[in-house]
């Protein structure tokens, strides 16, 4: 093969990559209503939230300053075992709302664990560090995910749709 031959056979490998990537993050549509919210920003260094410094845990917020975010709720930290590219550990926000039930007032809980979540009516398991996938029950549906954003080494702010 010549060398246009060979860049032209690597653009159309690079788009059709691209196109699939793109195709597969845009299909996905959870049972979740997607909720707007302005933006949550925390400060970890504030009390109640440092814990969310340790890999691994996560907390519930329910509101915030009186305002409702997400559908119903939020459960909001750090994994203990996923990491970004700049090998950081990843923040992750999931709503509370269990994507079986689809209902503002059935909200899933945080485990003893600190990394596992339940929903008291289905009983789905989730893992919290492994992006919420359901690991037991009816649910097969991963936990409504918001993008989470860190600030310098302190801060993370939590996007709504």
């Amino acid at each position: 093969m010549t060398g246009k031959c060979l860049k032209i056979h690597f653009r159309i490998f690079f788009i059709a990559v691209a196109m699939m990537l793109a195709s597969c993050s845009e299909s996905y549509k959870s049972s979740i209503p997607d909720m707007s919210f302005s933006p949550v920003r925390i400060n970890m260094l504030q009390a109640g939230y440092s814990v969310l410094r340790s890999p691994g845990y996560f907390i519930s917020i329910d509101d915030r300053y009186g305002y409702r975010v997400g559908y119903a709720g939020l459960i909001v930290g750090q994994s203990s075992y996923d990491m970004d590219f700049e090998g950081n550990m990843v923040y992750y926000a999931f709503d509370s709302a269990c994507p079986v039930e689809a209902d503002p007032k059935v909200s899933v809980t945080i485990s003893e664990d600190h990394c596992h979540a339940l929903c008291p009516s289905c009983k789905t398991e989730y893992d919290l560090n492994g992006g919420g996938s359901p690991v037991s029950g009816e649910g097969k549906e991963f936990l409504k995910r918001y993008k989470v954003e860190r600030v310098g080494a302190d801060v993370i702010v939590i996007y709504g749709d």
